[in-house]
Formats: structure tokens, sequence, C-alpha cells
């Protein structure tokens, strides 16, 4: 990974961390996190974190049909866990 796309990375991975706690704290509208997970599945791929993109990506859908977020939040939030603790 070359130095650019890696401070990139870091970056996210720490707004990340910033937003597992927002959402933890349930302190988190249902369309604020619906914009979060969008950002996520938007930047998750580019960055090398193929399973947050997907994890973010059910999220938002599910936000947007009202059908099954808390099955979707949950998995977003342990991929979060995740990668947040790994890295």
């Amino acid at each position: 990974m070359d130095e650019r796309l890696a401070h990139l990375r870091a970056r996210f991975i720490a707004r990340c961390r910033a937003e597992l706690a927002i959402i933890e704290a349930d302190d988190i509208s249902d369309q604020d996190l619906q914009h979060m997970a969008h950002r996520a599945a938007g930047m998750a791929g580019t960055v090398g974190l193929k399973e947050l993109g997907i994890a973010a990506a059910h999220l938002e859908d599910a936000l947007l049909r009202g059908d099954q977020i808390a099955a979707a939040r949950l998995a977003f939030l342990g991929v979060l866990r995740k990668i947040t603790s790994d890295n």
C-alpha cells in the first residue's frame, strides 16, 4: 500500500472509531446513521476494507427500506469493532 493510501486508511479508521462511539452511545438518528453508512460504504473499498463496505451498504439499504434495521446495524457494528480493534 502506498504511503498516501495508508494515510487515508488510517484517517478513515480513526473516523470509524469516533463514529463507533456515537453509534454505541445510541446518540444518532436513523437519518444520520444512514449518512454515516453511505459514507462508509463509499470509502471502505477504496482503503481496502471490503467487509465494512458491504456491511455499510446493507445498513444503508435497511434504513432506506425501513426493514431489518436492527440486524443490519448489529452486523455493521461488528465489522466496525473488528476493524477499529485490529488497526
